[in-house]
C-alpha cells in the first residue's frame, strides 16, 4: 500500500460574498435493467430529465450524481457512497442502497433496484 501526502499552503480568496445555501434532501428510486445477452441486448431508460428550457443541450439538465464504490452485482444487498454531483445535485453526498433483484450469472443479465438518498445544496 502506498500513501502520498502533499502539503499545500494558501488561503481562501474571494472578491464576492458567499451566502450559505440551505441543504436539500432528495430521494431517488429506480430500477436498472442490464440485459447483455441474446440477439437484441437492451438497455432500459429508467430516468429522464424533465427539460424546462428548450435551449438546454445537456443530456441531464437536472444534474448528475457520482458514486465511487465497488458494486458487486453478485451480492444481493449493498450500500454505495455518493461522493459528488453536478447541476441541481451540486455538492451531493450520502448513499445509495442497491438490491440485485435478478441475476443470471451465465449471461451477466441483471435487474438492480436503487434507493438513493442525497443531501445537496
Amino acid at each position: 500500500m502506498t500513501s502520498i501526502n502533499i502539503a499545500a499552503y494558501g488561503e481562501y480568496y474571494s472578491k464576492g460574498s458567499h451566502a450559505l445555501r440551505k441543504e436539500k434532501v432528495t430521494h431517488l428510486h429506480f430500477f436498472l435493467h442490464d440485459v447483455l445477452s441474446g440477439q437484441n441486448p437492451i438497455a432500459i431508460k429508467a430516468a429522464a430529465s424533465n427539460r424546462t428550457q428548450a435551449d438546454d443541450k445537456s443530456p441531464a439538465p437536472f444534474g448528475s450524481v457520482f458514486v465511487a464504490c465497488w458494486n458487486p452485482v453478485s451480492k444481493r444487498d449493498r450500500e454505495l457512497e455518493v461522493v459528488g454531483g453536478k447541476g441541481k445535485f451540486r455538492m451531493a453526498n450520502e448513499f445509495a442502497k442497491v438490491k440485485t433483484n435478478f441475476l443470471n450469472v451465465a449471461t451477466s443479465d441483471a435487474v438492480l433496484e436503487y434507493n438513493v438518498t442525497l443531501v445537496h445544496s
